[in-house]
């Protein structure tokens, strides 16, 4: 929220340290289910996955409207 809101010109590195956790759980989720193909994964899991990646990006580029992301739920 807060580099979204600073247009990108904060907290930029604590965003990459949050985002480098959350790939190594996320590659720590598929490696365990890559081992494990007799438990079945929800089909929504891949697909938030997806999301995710394309919510980074348009984080990135500033394209992510701060009010939708954060108020229209």
């Amino acid at each position: 929220a807060i580099y979204i809101a600073s247009r990108g010109k904060k907290i930029k590195d604590s965003l990459k340290a949050q985002r480098k956790v959350v790939d190594n759980k996320v590659a720590e989720f598929q490696r365990y289910f890559s081992s494990h193909p007799e438990i079945k994964v929800q089909k929504s899991i891949p697909v938030m996955l997806n999301i995710l990646g394309q919510k980074r990006r348009q984080i990135d580029t500033l394209q992510l409207n701060f009010d939708k992301a954060f108020f229209n739920y």
